[in-house]
């Protein structure tokens, strides 16, 4: 018997002898996650919570007790900082490489509803619901909320509001041939003061945001290497400075807020609310 075919048999011993040890045999599970690095996932958390978070484009006048309903459409343009760029960029690229992703003003739309509960409180949501057909971020949802409390008011001078949001995104962006999904909550204390006019109620405000969540991209190698997808959490603070004016057409309910809003960390915004309240 010559060594080739003794080399065979040998082979063929083994795999009779253990074949659920080397049919159960796959590689290891690899952490992908190590790609996506604390600055790239706090990025994008920032960019998303913050950036796209619920903006009640109210004065700090409340509403009132007659029927005190506010319904609107929102549109706004957001202008991402840079650092996102970057970040989608190694996202799009994790095995090497400093490329950087061209991010556009990011549009965002919602439907608004306030109601005024007493002299002193309002009540306000804000959402999106998942529209398939939408260019990069069909299928996302975004909803929010805020109440309000008016601290102090009087005819003939400004009034004085506090005022709490919460907002919740689950976004869905098409990057690269993948899917990026992006989940966060943001909460945000505020502060207004407004000066209501005739027609006209013009007003500023102050906050802090805190946004925190999670970013994850698809693992299309997950039947060999483990996880069907890999992630990483992230978080941001940040302050919020903004102004407005709410003009109310006489005789026809109409209501027009226009708001503008500026963020040390640059994210900055300007968008307005065009509905009807009574």
């Amino acid at each position: 018997m010559n060594l080739h075919k003794l080399k065979i048999r040998v082979v063929l011993l083994l795999v009779f002898m253990c074949p659920s040890e080397i049919l159960a045999f796959t590689l290891p599970a690899i952490n992908i996650s190590n790609f996506i690095t604390p600055a790239i996932a706090n990025s994008v958390v920032s960019s998303v919570g913050l950036a796209m978070d619920h903006r009640s484009y109210e004065p700090a006048t409340a509403l009132g007790t007659a029927v005190g309903i506010a319904m609107g459409i929102e549109v706004t343009l957001v202008q991402p900082p840079t650092s996102l760029g970057a970040a989608l960029g190694s996202l799009a690229s994790p095995g090497g490489g400093s490329s950087t992703v061209a991010v556009p003003i990011l549009p965002s739309t919602k439907f608004h509803m306030s109601k005024g509960f007493g002299s002193s409180v309002d009540i306000g949501i804000s959402f999106l619901p998942p529209v398939s057909t939408l260019p990069l971020i069909g299928g996302s949802l975004f909803i929010g909320g805020d109440i309000k409390w008016v601290v102090y008011s009087q005819e003939e001078g400004p009034t004085w509001a506090v005022r709490a949001s919460y907002n919740m995104n689950n976004l869905t962006y098409k990057i690269s041939g993948q899917t990026l999904t992006v989940n966060t909550n943001t909460v945000s204390p505020q502060i207004l003061i407004s000066k209501k006019l005739t027609f006209a109620d013009p007003y500023i405000g102050l906050g802090l945001q805190y946004s925190f969540g999670s970013l994850s991209i698809p693992n299309p190698l997950s039947a060999l290497i483990g996880p069907a997808s890999f992630s990483a959490k992230g978080s941001a603070i940040g302050a919020v400075f903004f102004c407005g004016v709410d003009i109310k057409v006489p005789n026809a309910g109409l209501r027009i807020t226009i708001e503008g809003e500026y963020s040390p960390i640059g994210l900055n915004s300007l968008g307005t609310k065009i509905g009807f309240g009574f």
